[in-house]
């Protein structure tokens, strides 16, 4: 499968498709409930969901590996760097699995026991610090956005939710998707 691409849905299955015939070629099967994100790793494809884990499966055969818990709330987002799986959940819950280790995380944070963080993104960056974005509550029903780098002293606070972010090819930047605002800001990680 040179060219494939994949996709979350709500029947509890991820799939696998063919970007030169738009064909599905595997459903995967392993939730209870919606699948929320996808990403790629090397030799697996790994799926969050709201039923609170993390599945890994063969992409091909469709075979699941294993199953990632510790999540107290749904698998919102999830990202893929060498053998290492970050995951996010709705309940503030930030976790780092190895792919080859038992299911116990390497690394687990919570954002809401550092503030009202809601985390909506994940992303591993090459030099193995976690960067996760999503909404702050500022009080009734009002959100604010935020970006926390694990290692940093501080958070970068926003006027809008984040509801994406995504780091430039040279690793040194990222652009931040606020939702509220309308805008996607630029800002530097290093």
């Amino acid at each position: 499968m040179s060219r494939s691409l994949s996709n979350a849905m709500s029947d509890h299955t991820m799939r696998l498709w063919d970007a030169n015939t738009n064909r599905c070629v595997r459903s995967f099967r392993g939730h209870t409930d919606t699948v929320n994100d996808v990403a790629f790793g090397d030799g697996f494809v790994a799926s969050g969901s709201a039923d609170h884990s993390v599945s890994i499966f063969d992409p091909s055969t469709g075979q699941l590996m294993r199953t990632l818990y510790g999540h107290g709330g749904a698998v919102r987002s999830i990202d893929v760097r060498d053998m290492y799986i970050a995951s996010c959940d709705a309940q503030g819950g930030v976790l780092l699995h190895d792919v080859r280790a038992p299911t116990e995380p390497v690394r687990e944070y919570s954002l809401l026991d550092m503030a009202n963080y809601m985390p909506n993104k994940i992303v591993i960056h090459p030099k193995g610090s976690l960067i996760v974005g999503g909404g702050e509550e500022k009080g009734y029903s009002e959100l604010g956005g935020f970006v926390w780098t694990e290692g940093s002293d501080g958070v970068l606070s926003l006027e809008g939710e984040v509801h994406d972010l995504a780091l430039d090819p040279d690793m040194r930047r990222m652009a931040v998707s606020e939702g509220k605002a309308g805008q996607i800001g630029v800002y530097s990680i290093i």
